[in-house]
């Protein structure tokens, strides 16, 4: 590797603790937080829009802000390697927070009327 591609791979790295952070949570924590919040209102909660579910939407929200963050810092990258496009942002938009949201709906559902 000569030393202009170590230069292009380093301004490609990730070079902001604020970025890094806001990378983890909305790729692994924020839906770590959402999984472990729908499966407590399964199991224990019984009943829709309570104190649980205004948490989960709470959680959802922060996880659209940190990935609009994420994509505004430049720094944005797909699982690839890649850098995310707006185009990117679209798609995990229209299928992330519908299939949330479905999600929560189902296991309300499940929770409330079969457990």
């Amino acid at each position: 590797m000569n030393e202009t591609d170590k230069n292009t791979a380093q301004s490609k790295a990730v070079n902001s603790l604020y970025v890094l952070v806001v990378h983890v949570f909305w790729m692994l924590l924020g839906p770590a937080v959402l999984f472990a919040i729908l499966y407590g209102n399964t199991t224990e909660d019984k009943s829709w829009f309570s104190g649980t579910d205004m948490t989960f939407f709470f959680i959802l929200a922060l996880v659209v802000l940190a990935r609009w963050v994420d994509q505004r810092s430049g720094q944005c990258t797909l699982t690839d390697g890649q850098i995310s496009t707006w185009k990117d942002f679209r798609r995990f938009m229209y299928v992330f927070v519908p299939s949330a949201l479905s999600i929560w709906a189902a296991t309300n559902i499940f929770g409330n009327y079969f457990l």
